[in-house]
């Protein structure tokens, strides 16, 4: 293992209390090995990343720390099984923010969401009203408090996750890829509230995105389920240990920052892009005219659609939407959490109904015929899409039921699984035990399979690490080589930067 040197950034006096305490723990599924030895301690003040490949054990270490999982051998210690613990309190000591936040939202609105615990612990009304209010200003969704937690947006989701935590005030954060669905700015929050809520207990915070390794005291690597680095994060990421792993870290070209101020953009560019920011137009100096002879693949034109809100009224959601999309082009669909991206998608993909307005899909074979011209979706959230036994039945499902043969729909499906970098270990896996990189990654070949003309990415890199994401665009470069239409949605604006010459924010 990678032994820290001797500057530490934070020097914690012998009697600090640890309040997540692991000797030797290993932890195993289905007789597959997922952890293996791991110790090590989180004293109270401290903030702790974990980081590594997708795959590693990272999600399985938070369940054992929340006391979701056990462990098949070791010792495991948190403040919630302390034998110190105050009794009397009855609210949670630990709080868990998960990867994937709808799936721990079950109220009518969101205030019903944060006062749930709450009300579990007989708490005086008064109480119950401060904890919620602040919990809701702290994470900006005081106004959206009356609505249904399913008709918010993926990163608005996040948020009400963890200000359902915040509102109980855990001794124990657990963070699991919290940034994962957010905008740039609402990324900069809910790090500064890690950083934050740490001096009331301590934080232990699962990240891909190699520019939040260094807000932590400690960087922790996984690799194949073992603990091989645990040291200050400037150490760490100085050290041969990113190399040897597979991991790297990715020199982003911080395009975000310039489009911090949405408003400021005019809504229709032209094409010599002169409104743009300087920084971003070098990125878009090599963008081809479009032909004006050529017949888009795909063209909508004032799509408005509104979404039902369980116990209050529907909500516009788009407005007005006019777009076209060309044969072989990548394009990046940006906007803050909530604009409506996935929205769109799900419209464009004929998933969710319109109010108004139309979309026109043009063969590639019949130029002049209205046509579906074979759309595939990859879900924000996979595990909302997956219902087979294996992975290898899930990814082929769709392809045997647009009528190909089991033998073909199963090669088409090993063959969208390697590219996705998923090797034939995989195939017999329950899509349910995977991680939420390689769950990503089986949604993603699912989509590839069909083989669609057009194939639509709701947030593809979220929660991958740099390799697995950089792979991402390395199949788009592919797909759009051989004539097909990608769109991509989404907050990584570094890398669709790279991949995508047009954007539509």
């Amino acid at each position: 293992m990678y032994s820290p040197g001797s500057r530490p950034l934070m020097i914690y006096p012998s009697e600090t209390p640890e309040l997540l305490t692991l000797k030797d723990v290993s932890f195993s599924r289905n007789d597959r090995p997922i952890l293996n030895g791991i110790s090590f301690g989180v004293r109270a003040g401290e903030l702790v990343i974990i980081t590594g490949r997708s795959g590693s054990g990272k999600t399985s270490l938070l369940k054992l720390a929340a006391g979701l999982l056990q462990p098949n051998r070791g010792r495991l210690q948190t403040v919630a099984s302390s034998p110190d613990t105050d009794s009397s309190n009855a609210l949670p000591r630990v709080g868990f923010v998960r990867q994937e936040p709808a799936n721990q939202l079950i109220a009518g609105t969101v205030e019903e969401e944060v006062s749930f615990a709450l009300s579990l612990a007989n708490l005086p009304p008064e109480d119950i009203k401060s904890r919620v209010d602040s919990a809701l200003q702290r994470t900006g969704l005081q106004d959206v408090r009356q609505q249904s937690p399913h008709t918010l947006s993926g990163g608005m989701m996040q948020r009400l996750a963890i200000a359902c935590a915040l509102a109980t005030s855990p001794r124990l954060w657990l963070f699991d890829e919290p940034t994962a669905y957010l905008d740039p700015p609402s990324r900069v929050v809910i790090q500064r509230m890690a950083m934050d809520v740490r001096r009331a207990g301590a934080v232990l915070f699962v990240a891909s995105d190699p520019y939040e390794w260094s807000i932590g005291d400690r960087l922790l690597v996984l690799h194949e389920g073992r603990l091989v680095a645990d040291g200050h994060p400037d150490e760490v990421m100085s050290s041969k240990v990113l190399e040897l792993t597979g991991l790297s870290r990715h020199q982003k070209t911080h395009v975000w920052p310039t489009l911090f101020k949405v408003e400021d953009l005019p809504k229709d560019m032209s094409v010599d892009n002169e409104h743009l920011p300087e920084s971003l137009k070098p990125w878009l100096d090599t963008v081809p005219s479009a032909e004006s002879g050529d017949l888009p693949l795909l063209q909508a034109r004032g799509l408005v659609a509104s979404r039902a809100a369980l116990m209050s009224a529907s909500r516009e959601v788009l407005h007005g939407i006019n777009l076209e999309i060309g044969n072989g082009e990548c394009v990046a669909l940006i906007g803050p959490a909530g604009a409506g991206k996935t929205s769109l998608l799900e419209v464009l993909a004929e998933l969710s109904p319109l109010d108004s307005g139309e979309i026109i899909k043009h063969s590639v074979d019949q130029p002049d015929a209205e046509d579906h011209c074979g759309v595939s979706l990859a879900f924000q959230f996979p595990e909302r899409q997956f219902f087979s036994e294996t992975v290898l039945e899930e990814v082929a499902y769709g392809v045997r039921n647009s009528g190909i043969s089991n033998p073909e729909a199963n090669d088409r499906a090993l063959e969208a699984l390697f590219k996705t970098g998923l090797s034939l270990e995989y195939t017999g896996r329950s899509p349910f035990e995977l991680s939420g990189g390689e769950a990503r990654r089986v949604a993603l070949a699912v989509a590839l399979a069909l083989h669609p003309r057009l194939l639509m990415l709701d947030e593809p890199t979220a929660g991958l690490d740099s390799v697995d994401a950089d792979r991402i665009g390395e199949i788009i470069a592919v797909e759009v080589e051989a004539g097909r239409s990608v769109i991509v949605s989404g907050h990584d604006l570094d890398r669709f930067a790279r991949w995508c010459p047009r954007w539509i924010l």
